[in-house]
């Protein structure tokens, strides 16, 4: 299997991930990010739906 070479910035953290937890973990970790991301993204649009708010009443 080839080697693929990755940048400067991502070798370092990926071949840690890699000594850590063999090549499962990059699939992991990355699958692992964007589940987070959503999570937040989620999390901050449905803490504000007001579509169970009171409504306001104008006199």
């Amino acid at each position: 299997m080839r080697r693929r070479r990755q940048p400067g910035f991502l070798s370092a953290p990926v071949e840690a991930l890699v000594a850590a937890c063999g090549v499962v973990g990059v699939p992991t970790a990355a699958c692992g990010i964007g589940a987070l991301t959503l999570l937040v993204h989620a999390s901050r649009r449905l803490t504000r739906a007001s579509a169970h708010a009171p409504m306001e009443r104008t006199p």
